[in-house]
């Protein structure tokens, strides 16, 4: 159920797990190859229609904000303190993608519905 909170319904851990599944067998076979480890993560961003920026102004000058998505933007933001640590870039990366992959659709059926507005620097960080 959405809340004014989290105006996005709750995902149980199988549902996010499927999603997850299909997007790497969707991305893979648009591109022709099965995805393996390591994950481009960065890759599959872009493929989804998104870009990916990392910063260190801002909130990003607090070195607990890892990362964000710029829903309407499309963007999504990496703290730029973590490209020195590969697996934590990576996974902040991947979390981001779950947001794109399971909230920004429904917060563009919501904003399409008008139930929702978002302005144009709205975002979800984490």
């Amino acid at each position: 159920m959405a809340t004014k909170e989290k105006p996005y319904p709750y995902l149980k851990n199988s549902t996010i797990e499927k999603e997850s599944i299909k997007l790497l067998e969707n991305f893979g076979r648009d591109k022709g190859q099965e995805v393996a480890a390591p994950v481009p993560v960065f890759d599959i961003i872009e493929h989804l229609g998104y870009d990916y920026d990392f910063r260190k102004d801002g909130i990003y000058e607090d070195k607990n904000i890892l990362g964000g998505l710029r829903i309407t933007q499309k963007k999504v933001e990496i703290n730029e303190n973590l490209t020195d640590h590969e697996g934590r870039m990576h996974f902040t990366a991947a979390h981001e993608t779950g947001h794109i992959v399971l909230h920004a659709p429904f917060y563009f059926e919501q904003m399409a519905a008008g139930q929702l507005e978002i302005s144009s620097n709205d975002s979800e960080m984490d």
